[in-house]
């Protein structure tokens, strides 16, 4: 089920190494430099046409030499994208968009993981701020 910012801040509370942020459509409300690690999971498809303003807050928001993991899928013909995200040929992201994406906003690619769990269209990859 889909949890409220207050109940999940509720789930983590006592977790001193957890804060939870609403971001915005465009912003990730946090601090410069204040991530050595970022996570996304199932939702880089959902970033809006064009993502660049999105990637470039996840950017601001890590230190450098910080990792963003990238977990998303290829895109599912039968479901159109979200509305006002780019149109990649379905609901989701193909690999070579997510790492064009990344890298024109400054991003290095590190690798793709291999046999990432899932479903055959589950991917991730990580990428770096450089130093």
């Amino acid at each position: 089920p889909i949890k409220k910012v207050g109940e999940i801040g509720e789930t983590v509370s006592g977790y001193d190494n957890v804060t939870v942020v609403l971001g915005k459509f465009d912003d990730t409300g946090l601090p410069r430099g204040c991530c050595d690690r970022i996570v996304l999971r199932r939702v880089y498809h959902h970033f809006l046409d064009p993502p660049d303003v999105m990637v470039q807050s996840l950017y601001r928001s890590l230190k450098p030499g910080g990792v963003i993991a990238v977990i998303d899928f290829t895109p599912r013909d039968d479901i159109p994208p979200p509305g006002g995200t780019p149109d990649r040929g379905g609901h989701g992201t193909p690999t070579g968009a997510l790492t064009g994406e990344m890298t024109r906003n400054g991003f290095e690619l590190v690798r793709q993981v291999e046999d990432w769990p899932g479903g055959e269209s589950d991917y991730c990859v990580l990428f770096r701020r450089p130093n």
